[in-house]
């Protein structure tokens, strides 16, 4: 798997590159994800430039009020485009139901590389994803902890440095229950693709692999909590 292939890269050179994905989302009216904390809201770009040094948001539901801190910083996400970026609050304006951000520098944007792939590399970050095993007629095994290496909207590939988890079948449940210290309400069902052992990653050396699927859309909620993580 080469590296090129499956991660968000830093902009931190490329600033006519961010003013491209900004000008194709505002003109394709892309829908961008905006949230802070499980404050999330659709928008989309009203109106940018780099020379105003800002960036004017309105949502895409008619009405919605963008009720957020302005002491706190702000995330966007755009799929379709395949831009992140952490920014800062300029104005809230109420009465014309838009927000106005700050032109983001180039060390807190990341473009992705490769739109087929869709992949994010979280492995610098060492972000701990919690699986449970259960099986049928079974007592549930314990939890236990693996190293997120990759992530997409589809799936993830997964770091089992220790060698804890077992030899799959088939007919186990796989559940993802956690991130970090973080215990989500409702695990989320995985899809084993694959289990590879000693395989041998960048930097890393050489690891068990496990690449899964979910078994339903992950919500929007875990997903950009992820986003800001690997950020």
């Amino acid at each position: 798997m080469e590296e090129k292939n499956n991660k968000f890269r830093k902009a931190s050179n490329c600033h006519d590159e961010v003013r491209s994905h900004l000008n194709k989302a505002q003109t394709q009216k892309s829908l961008l994800t905006i949230w802070q904390g499980n404050n999330i809201k659709g928008v989309m770009i009203k109106s940018f430039a780099m020379m105003s040094k800002d960036i004017t948001l309105a949502p895409v539901e008619a009405g919605l009020e963008l009720d957020f801190d302005p002491n706190e910083p702000i995330f966007l996400y755009c799929d379709d485009i395949g831009f992140f970026i952490k920014t800062s609050i300029i104005e809230i304006s109420f009465q014309a139901y838009s927000i106005k951000v700050a032109y983001p520098k180039g060390n807190s944007v990341k473009l992705l590389e490769n739109r087929d792939q869709q992949r994010i590399d979280a492995l610098k970050k060492k972000i701990a994803i919690t699986v449970q095993i259960e099986k049928e007629e079974e007592k549930s095994a314990p939890p236990f902890k693996l190293m997120l290496m990759n992530i997409s909207r589809g799936g993830m590939a997964l770091v089992d440095k220790n060698k804890l988890c077992p030899k799959l079948s088939g007919e186990e449940k796989v559940l993802w229950v956690g991130t970090n210290e973080m215990t989500y309400n409702k695990p989320v069902n995985l899809v084993v693709l694959h289990q590879t052992d000693n395989a041998h990653i960048n930097n890393l050396g050489t690891n068990n692999l496990l690449g899964v699927k979910f078994d339903a859309p992950l919500s929007e909620q875990i997903y950009v909590r992820l986003l800001e993580l690997v950020n």
